[in-house]
């Protein structure tokens, strides 16, 4: 069972996207997320947030979904998108895809990213997805091949919370044990590619954040 969540960050609705979506059992709209579902008729389950971003019609309709919504006061100790998140996992879903959660509020967009440890440390499977990324978190290995890729060119490995070990096969630039810290970050991990028809990156530790991006 997959939820969706799309918050108020950048929005546009690519292939993939649309395929996530349509493929998505929940569909969470944190606040003017709900703006981006209304613009591309998209069906929406659950209205949650403090309704301080939406636009005038978006909560019109809101009013209307009077049995789907979850009204928050602004003054709050949890964002619009961590409601949207905790809602998800109170109600079972172990797979969610976020959708608006980069935007040009970097305070929001590196917060919203760190949610990708969160969930991951909860056991559950989370992407955030936007027109020129997907990230999320890795512990163990993984096997890459230009489906998994998709339109994305290039694949990036960030450490988050804590050292990691990387090895990688039939990348650009292949390593073996390279030690990675968010606190002697030197940017090794970022731009590589496919080499090989098939590839693999493992991660020894906690708070591997895969990047698979384009320009």
């Amino acid at each position: 069972m997959k939820a969706s969540i799309i918050a108020g960050g950048r929005f546009v609705l690519t292939d993939l996207i649309k395929r996530e979506l349509e493929s998505s059992d929940y569909i969470i709209a944190a606040d003017s997320g709900l703006d981006y579902l209304l613009d591309n008729n998209i069906k929406v389950d659950i209205i949650v947030g403090d309704f301080d971003s939406m636009s005038e019609r978006a909560k019109k309709i809101s009013e209307e979904k009077k049995d789907s919504i979850l009204v928050f006061p602004k003054e709050k100790d949890y964002t619009d998108s961590y409601i949207a998140i905790k809602y998800a996992i109170d109600k079972g879903y172990k797979d969610i895809r976020l959708f608006g959660f980069v935007g040009s509020r970097l305070d929001h967009t590196l917060n919203n990213i760190l949610f990708l440890d969160y969930l991951n440390n909860l056991g559950v499977k989370a992407e955030i997805i936007d027109e020129n990324n997907k990230a999320f978190v890795l512990e163990g290995k993984i096997s890459i091949n230009k489906e998994c890729l998709g339109n994305f060119n290039y694949i990036s490995v960030i450490p988050t919370v804590s050292e990691i070990s990387l090895t990688s096969e039939g990348l650009k630039y292949d390593v073996e044990n390279l030690l990675l810290s968010p606190l002697k970050n030197q940017g090794r991990g970022i731009s590589n590619e496919l080499k090989e028809k098939n590839a693999s990156i493992s991660i020894k530790g906690r708070g591997g954040l895969i990047v698979y991006s384009k320009d």
